[in-house]
C-alpha cells in the first residue's frame, strides 16, 4: 500500500504540470525540440532542493535576526531565490544548445523548467498527504490537486515565462542583464503578491488568487504576441 501511494502521488503530482506544459506547447507553431523541452523540464526537478536550502537558510535567518520582520517582503525574498534558480537552471540547459535560436523560445524554455519544478512542489505535498484506502484524505487530495492546477502550478509558469520575455527581450536589444533584472523583479512580484493573496483570502481560496493569476495571463499571452512576429529571426 505504501509503495502504491508513493506511485499514485507522483502520477498525480506530474498530471497538473503536464497538463499546462501541452496546453504551452500547443500554442506554439514551431513546437520546441522535444529533447530540450524535457531536458529543462526535469533540470526544474533538481533545482528545488537547492532552492529550498537557500529559502530555507534566508527564512531562518531573516526571523532570527529581524524578529519584527514583513511577511510580505519575506515572501517577496524567497519568492526571488525561486524566480532566479528557475532562471539560472534553464539558462545553463539551454544557452549553448544550437536549437535555441528563436526570440520566443525563452519563454517556453522558462515554462517548462518551471512546471517541472512545481512537478516536485506537487508531489511533496501530495505525497505527505495521499492514503488511497482512505476515502476522506483521497477527497481531499483531490481537492489540493485542484488548488495545484489552478494556483500554484500555474503561477510558476505565470511568472516564469515573464523571465523569459524579458530574457528574450535583452538578447534582442542586447541588453541582457539590465533587461533580465526587470523580468526578475516583474516575476518577484507577481510569486510574491499571489502567495500573499493566498495568505490574506485563506477562506476564499480560489477568488482572488485566481483572478490575480487571469489578470497576469493577459499580460503572458500579450508577451507572447510581442516575440511571435520574431519567430524566424535568430538570436
Amino acid at each position: 500500500m505504501v509503495i502504491l501511494n508513493l506511485l499514485l502521488s507522483v502520477v498525480l503530482g506530474i498530471l497538473p504540470a503536464l497538463i499546462w506544459l501541452v496546453f504551452f506547447l500547443k500554442a506554439e507553431m514551431h513546437p520546441e525540440p522535444k529533447r530540450l523541452v524535457f531536458l529543462t523540464f526535469l533540470t526544474g526537478f533538481f533545482i528545488t532542493l537547492p532552492t529550498l536550502f537557500v529559502q530555507t537558510v534566508l527564512r531562518d535567518s531573516i526571523k532570527y535576526y529581524w524578529p519584527a520582520y514583513n511577511i510580505f517582503i519575506l515572501f517577496f525574498i524567497l519568492a526571488f531565490v525561486e524566480e532566479l534558480f528557475k532562471f539560472l537552471g534553464a539558462y545553463w540547459t539551454v544557452r549553448k544548445q544550437p536549437s535555441f535560436k528563436e526570440p520566443i523560445e525563452a519563454m517556453f524554455y522558462m515554462i517548462s523548467i518551471a512546471l517541472g519544478f512545481a512537478t516536485i512542489e506537487n508531489i511533496f505535498i501530495i505525497a505527505g498527504n495521499f492514503n488511497f484506502a482512505n476515502p476522506e484524505i483521497l477527497y481531499q487530495t483531490f481537492g489540493t490537486l485542484a488548488l495545484r492546477f489552478v494556483g500554484a502550478t500555474f503561477l510558476h509558469a505565470l511568472s516564469s515565462a515573464i523571465v523569459g520575455y524579458y530574457w528574450a527581450k535583452g538578447h534582442i536589444h542586447k541588453v541582457v542583464f539590465h533587461t533580465l533584472i526587470i523580468g526578475l523583479i516583474l516575476a518577484t512580484a507577481v510569486h510574491a503578491i499571489f502567495n500573499y493573496l493566498v495568505l490574506t483570502f485563506q477562506n476564499s481560496y480560489l477568488i482572488y488568487p485566481t483572478l490575480f493569476l487571469l489578470t497576469i495571463s493577459f499580460f503572458v499571452v500579450n508577451d507572447f504576441s510581442k516575440l511571435r512576429p520574431l519567430n524566424n529571426s535568430e538570436f
